[in-house]
Formats: structure tokens, C-alpha cells, sequence
């Protein structure tokens, strides 16, 4: 067996807490083409970019009202969206509000339903990865018509006259 040759690396730290630098060891390799490869061992969870940066298409961000929604509407629970994109969202809902692993969530501005499942959840945070995406106004499975009412109960305004 081969043992690959080391070599050490002054590089900046990874985390912002962290200041000035430091040495790590890395390994010198060669891949099939021939071309020079470093690889650097990742020791910890700390050594990983932030989940954003590891995003496929970067999320933007929001402030929207949205409506989580499951076992076909028996359960609604406001919430606010604050990253989104074609792929997902990241919700605020209360930390004591449960969340299934799969759920529907109800975006009022964009009248769109996304299906989808719960990725992670750390306090008052969620996030979401959807599944599938429906427009509200042309829902025609009888199965999802109750994602039209609740989307018509969160655009009702109440007005009074004296």
C-alpha cells in the first residue's frame, strides 16, 4: 500500500469567532488524469460552510405570511417564511407547534400550496424541502380542494361600518 506524501497548509480558520491561522496537515494525491489533487480532512461539523452556502440555488430572502397545513386540513398553523426558493423555505412557527415530516405549505401572496417535508428544525425555525407545487386557482383534485379554502380564509378581510 502506497502511503500518500503530507504536506502542511497555513490557512485562514473557518469560523469568524476564529482569528489569525492555522496548520493543518493535508494530503498530496494524484486522480486517474494525473492531476494534482490536496485534500483537506474535515474534523468537525464546524469545518462545514454554513447550510446556505451549500445550497444548490441560494434562497432568497423574505418576509411573508404562509400557512402550514396536514392530515388533508384537520390541522393549520400560521407562520412566517423567511428564505425561499423553487426548492424550499425556511419557516418561523412557534417552538411548542409540532411539525410532521410531511406537510403542505400554504404561500397566500403567490397563491401557491408546496408540499413538503420537514429537513430540520431547531427552535422557532424550520426547514422545508418541497416536493411538489401547486397553483391554488387551478386545483381540480378534489383531494386538495381544502388547500383552496384555507387559502380563501387567510385573503378574507373583515370590514365593519358604524
Amino acid at each position: 500500500m502506497l502511503e500518500a506524501p503530507k504536506a502542511q497548509l497555513t490557512v485562514l480558520g473557518s469560523n469568524s469567532h476564529r482569528s489569525g491561522l492555522t496548520k493543518i496537515n493535508a494530503l498530496q494525491c494524484i486522480d486517474t488524469r494525473g492531476n494534482a489533487l490536496l485534500v483537506l480532512p474535515m474534523s468537525s461539523k464546524d469545518d462545514l460552510p454554513p447550510m446556505a452556502e451549500r445550497r444548490p440555488i441560494p434562497r432568497r430572502r423574505v418576509l411573508l405570511g404562509g400557512v402550514t397545513t396536514y392530515e388533508n386540513g384537520a390541522y393549520t398553523l400560521n407562520c412566517q417564511i423567511r428564505d425561499l426558493n423553487e426548492k424550499g423555505a425556511r419557516i418561523f412557527v412557534s417552538s411548542g407547534q409540532n411539525l410532521p415530516e410531511e406537510l403542505y405549505l400554504v404561500i397566500t401572496r403567490d397563491h401557491m400550496a408546496h408540499k413538503a417535508r420537514l429537513v430540520w428544525r431547531k427552535g422557532d425555525e424550520a426547514g422545508l424541502q418541497f416536493v411538489t407545487s401547486e397553483d391554488i386557482r387551478r386545483i381540480t383534485d378534489p383531494d386538495l380542494k381544502y388547500l383552496s379554502r384555507i387559502h380563501s380564509a387567510q385573503n378574507t378581510v373583515c370590514l365593519t361600518w358604524r
